[in-house]
C-alpha cells in the first residue's frame, strides 16, 4: 500500500490515534513516576538506612571501607536512575509537544515503522508482526488494538499498543489485509523465547 495514501486516510482517523498516543504517553510518565519513587527508596532511603545501621557496628577498617564504598556505589546508582526518568520525562514531554505540533510528521513516521512489518500472524489473544514469513517480532494484545478505518481497497488499519518493558509500551499501527493466517506452534514458541 503507498505510505503517502494511507497517511491521508489516516488523517481522518485523526482524533482515535491522539487519544490513544495521549493516552499511553500518561501512562509511561506514570510508569517512570513509580520507577522514580522504587529508586529513590531504594537507594537513597534503605541504602542510607543500611549504612548508618551497619556504620556503628564495624569493628575493622576493611569493613568500614567497604561499607562506605557499598554505600557511595548506592547513591551513584540512584542518581543515575534519577537522572535517566528525568531525561525521559523530558523527552516524553518534548514528544508531546511534537505530537500537537505536527501530528501529520508523526503519521509519517508511524507508517514508516508499520510498512517494516508487512506480515501479520494471529492467535487467539494476539497479532503478531513480522518483517518476514515466520518470524514474529513485536506481539499486540488484540484487547489492546483499536480499528481505525478501512482504506478504499479494503485493508482494516488497526493501532495497538505493543510491550517495550517493564511497565512501558509504545504504539504501533498495522495494517490487516482480510483475516491474517493463525500462528504456527512451533514459531509462537520460539517467540516466546526470545
Amino acid at each position: 500500500m503507498d505510505q503517502e495514501l494511507l497517511i491521508i486516510e489516516l488523517l481522518s482517523a485523526a482524533e482515535p490515534i491522539y487519544k490513544r498516543v495521549q493516552k499511553n504517553r500518561r501512562k509511561n510518565l506514570v510508569a517512570a513516576f513509580l520507577f522514580l519513587i522504587v529508586a529513590c527508596v531504594l537507594f537513597f532511603g534503605i541504602g542510607s538506612f543500611v549504612y548508618q545501621r551497619l556504620e556503628m557496628r564495624v569493628r575493622s577498617f576493611d569493613t568500614g571501607y567497604w561499607l562506605r564504598d557499598f554505600y557511595h556505589f548506592s547513591l551513584v546508582l540512584g542518581m543515575i536512575s534519577v537522572a535517566a526518568v528525568v531525561i525521559f520525562f523530558i523527552v516524553n514531554g518534548i514528544q508531546g509537544i511534537r505530537l500537537r505540533r505536527s501530528f501529520q510528521r508523526f503519521l509519517e513516521r508511524a507508517v514508516k515503522k508499520a510498512a517494516k512489518y508487512p506480515v501479520v500472524y494471529q492467535d487467539r489473544d494476539a497479532y503478531y508482526l513480522a518483517e518476514e514469513a515466520r518470524k514474529p517480532k513485536i506481539r499486540l494484545l488484540k484487547m489492546d488494538c483499536i480499528e481505525l478505518t478501512t482504506t478504499f481497497d479494503g485493508a482494516t488499519i488497526y493501532l495497538g499498543i505493543r510491550q517495550e518493558f517493564r511497565g512501558f509500551s509504545g504504539t504501533q499501527l498495522f495494517v490487516l489485509n482480510g483475516e491474517p493466517p493463525v500462528l504456527p506452534e512451533r514459531s509462537e514458541c520460539l517467540f516466546m523465547m526470545e
